[in-house]
């Protein structure tokens, strides 16, 4: 995320640099065929239509030039970024192929009844996070961030008795948003998926609990 912010920045930075540069030879230019000009009105009719031409040639070929080259550069510059998303891209999936593992081995546990230890579970997410802070995007962090606050209140309200059966359901949508959130960062569109159908994955009977409904559902674009 800081790596694409600073990407960001210096081609923003390159940009105006060309364009002031190409501004200011296009006025040099200017101001030159301006004194050609005053020069020209007071030649010989003849002379003046060769230096005309020569200057109008010049010209051309001198901005062909500096809009070729700028081009050129804003493609390479182009190049590089979509390179550098692709890198990123790749870094999301290696992390997020992580998470998603060990939400699979939770929910596998849970139905085998061989409960994963408290250390490993704190283990994993000390890992993780250290992770996402420097690969995780600004929307995945955030869903992460709102997901673990989620699961943290259900817990405290379960350990107090006072955990309600809507509690795990929200904490489940909470995780289902985050996963939407790693299929886009993945360049998924989620077209047609709506609440509670990636939860179908980990839970048999979610519907009688999440009914399927449209949702504003993050999309790779």
């Amino acid at each position: 995320m800081v790596r694409r912010t600073s990407t960001q920045w210096q081609t923003a930075i390159a940009v105006i640099v060309i364009l002031g540069l190409a501004g200011l030879l296009i006025w040099g230019l200017v101001k030159i065929w301006l004194l050609f000009w005053g020069y020209i009105s007071h030649a010989d009719p003849t002379l003046g239509a060769a230096i005309i031409a020569t200057s109008g040639t010049l010209l051309v070929s001198v901005l062909s030039v500096v809009l070729t080259r700028f081009f050129e550069k804003n493609k390479e510059l182009a190049i590089k970024h979509q390179a550098i998303k692709q890198e990123i891209r790749e870094k999301h999936m290696a992390t997020y192929q992580d998470l998603v593992q060990f939400l699979f081995k939770i929910f596998q546990s849970s139905k085998t009844g061989v409960k994963l230890s408290e250390e490993e579970v704190n283990d994993f997410f000390t890992d993780f996070t250290q992770k996402i802070l420097v690969w995780g995007s600004d929307r995945f962090t955030r869903d992460f961030s709102a997901f673990r606050e989620s699961l943290l209140i259900y817990t405290q309200q379960q350990q107090s008795g006072k955990a309600t059966n809507d509690d795990p359901i929200q904490t489940m949508l909470t995780l289902e948003t985050l996963l939407y959130s790693i299929r886009a960062d993945c360049g998924h569109a989620n077209k047609g998926l709506g609440q509670g159908d990636l939860l179908t994955f980990f839970i048999n009977d979610i519907r009688d609990y999440v009914p399927k409904a449209p949702v504003t559902i993050y999309s790779s674009n």
